[in-house]
């Protein structure tokens, strides 16, 4: 199975356009999830237990290595869509920086 980029707006703070990341990334992406860290955790274990996942949240990094561990998964790829791309004053659109973000394959 091919890497999935998980996708989280945390708590509508920074928009995200699935389709338009899974098209500049050649990357599947999970729906937009708004809190994927607290009420939506269950659909991150689920997409961490898949062992396919690439989480795109790097403020919760230690909680999602611990759902990894208690599934006996690897630990997911990380990137940071939010911090390092998302959240900025410039008016430009911030879809390039986000796919130049993704993890490379190998």
């Amino acid at each position: 199975m091919a890497k999935r980029l998980i996708l989280c707006d945390c708590s509508g703070t920074q928009p995200l356009d699935a389709a338009a990341i899974e098209a500049a990334t050649g990357l599947a992406c999970s729906k937009v999830h708004t809190a994927l860290c607290t009420d939506q955790i269950a659909q991150a274990a689920e997409a961490i237990a898949s062992g396919e996942a690439i989480v795109c949240c790097r403020q919760e990094q230690r909680l999602f290595e611990a759902l990894a561990a208690e599934a006996d998964a690897p630990d997911p790829v990380f990137t940071d869509l939010r911090d390092r791309a998302g959240w900025s004053d410039d008016p430009r659109p911030k879809l390039p920086k986000m796919a130049a973000l993704r993890p490379r394959r190998p």
